[in-house]
Formats: C-alpha cells, sequence, structure tokens
C-alpha cells in the first residue's frame, strides 16, 4: 500500500538528511530547518521524526540521532530529481512565445475532434475489459483529487485507453501522438487547478455515457470535457499574459500527463 504524502516540512527534513553522511538530532535538523524559513519547535521537529520512522524513511543511529533508511534515500534522490525537472519545465514554460501557446489551442482544438470519435466509437465497440479499466480509473483519479494529489499520470492512462476501447488502430496513434510531450499534462492540469475548475467528473461523464452504449451522448460529453480545458486554457492566458511559470511559483504545477 503506498504512503501518504508528505508536507513541505517533511520533505526539508528528509533532505537535509539526505544531504549529510553523519546521523543528525531533531536540535540540530530545527536549526537547519530554521535556516531554510520552517519555524518549527524541537518538539515538532521530533514529533516529524517519529512519523518518518513509522513510515520506514528513517532510522536511529543510538544518541547520534537519525539517518535516511535505504528506502528513505530513495525517496530522498526521486524527489531531487523531480525538483530538477520541475524547475526546468519551469523555465520552459515561462518561455513560451504566443505562437507557442497558439499550438496548444490549436492542439486542444485537434484532439476535441479525434477524441470526441474516440468516445463514439467506443460506446459502440468497448468490451466488459475496457469499460471495467476506465471506470477503475476513473475511480482512481477522483479518488487523488479528494486526496489533493495530481491526477495527470491516470489521465493519460485513461485517454490512451478510451482511444484503444474504440477499436480504430490509425485514432488511437494519431491520439498517442498528440499527446507525446511530457509537459502537456502538469501545465493543463495546472491551469484547471488555478481556474478552479472540477477534476475528474468529465471523465466519469464519459464513461457513463459509453457504458450505456450511447455513442452521440458518448461524444458529446468529450467534447464538453475538452471544451472546458479550453476555456480555463485561454482564461488563463487571457489573465496571465506572462505564461505558465506563475503555476510554479505558486505550486499548482502538479508533475505528469494532460487532462
Amino acid at each position: 500500500m503506498p504512503h501518504p504524502p508528505l508536507t513541505e516540512p517533511e520533505y526539508a527534513l528528509l533532505a537535509l538528511l539526505g544531504e549529510e553522511t553523519l546521523p543528525l538530532g531533531a536540535g540540530a535538523l530545527r536549526l537547519a530547518l530554521e535556516a531554510r524559513g520552517f519555524h518549527l519547535s524541537e518538539a515538532t521537529a521530533g514529533r516529524i521524526l517519529q512519523r518518518l520512522d513509522r513510515l520506514g524513511y528513517t532510522e536511529r543511529c543510538g544518541f547520534q540521532g537519525r539517518r535516511l533508511s535505504p528506502e528513505g534515500r530513495r525517496l530522498y534522490e526521486a524527489h531531487r530529481i523531480l525538483q530538477h525537472r520541475m524547475q526546468s519545465a519551469r523555465g520552459v514554460m515561462s518561455a513560451l512565445n504566443d505562437e507557442d501557446r497558439r499550438v496548444i489551442v490549436e492542439t486542444l482544438e485537434v484532439r476535441r475532434a479525434l477524441e470526441g470519435e474516440s468516445a463514439r466509437l467506443a460506446a459502440e465497440r468497448a468490451t466488459e475489459e475496457d469499460l471495467a479499466l476506465l471506470r477503475s480509473l476513473v475511480e482512481d483519479q477522483i479518488a487523488s483529487v479528494k486526496a489533493g494529489q495530481s491526477m495527470a499520470t491516470s489521465d493519460g492512462v485513461f485517454h490512451r485507453a478510451l482511444a484503444r476501447a474504440s477499436g480504430n488502430r490509425l485514432l488511437e496513434s494519431s491520439i498517442d501522438l498528440l499527446r507525446q510531450d511530457p509537459l502537456w499534462a502538469p501545465l493543463l492540469e495546472g491551469v484547471r487547478r488555478k481556474q478552479g475548475s472540477p477534476l475528474g467528473a468529465d471523465h466519469r461523464a464519459v464513461v457513463e455515457a459509453v457504458a450505456s452504449r450511447d455513442p452521440q451522448e458518448a461524444r458529446s460529453a468529450m467534447e464538453r470535457h475538452l471544451d472546458n480545458v479550453l476555456r480555463d486554457v485561454r482564461l488563463f492566458l487571457e489573465s496571465h499574459p506572462e505564461g505558465f511559470g506563475e503555476l510554479f511559483d505558486e505550486g499548482i504545477f502538479p508533475g505528469h500527463d494532460a487532462p
């Protein structure tokens, strides 16, 4: 079973331990956290360490303090790599010019046409196995949103699974081609979160129409979904002429495959 997500101070403490070769005690960690802008009491720092112990990310070293466990070291390295990628992506998104932004809108318009047809065909051709997968993915997405987590990775799986259920290989390949850029997903989810739009509900409406074997409603549900995404992108660009970098500044950019 996956561990619950860590809070920002917990990640900061994990990073401090990851950067050191020797064990650190609660007092030293509290001072180091304070230097990074986290003003915690020694008791609070101690409670955070106890939680990291329970999760298996840290281990005691007698009276010397704590160090990262092998599992904690893996998490620290993964988080460090993710932070580096996010910083790089922020630079790319901030540098998007007017032509790049136009391409984003035009790509969504093409996706609307292709994925509307994909949903229509899926309503006619999807197997029970296809439907079970689509339902499972939607429920996972809604659970992720309720838990405050990104649904970007499962979102990409959802759209590809729906395209596969259409039974049209050329349509599936075309949709997959439009979703190749790894920056699309976090960008679009970040925009939708910034605009306050509900995530996951549109997908549920699509699956309900496909499961009801209603081709026209399935197409309409997918078109409404991508109309909502287009609306959010256009509104965001109108109110943020400086580009998408603000999504990173405010911590809204989640990280992984397009809505």
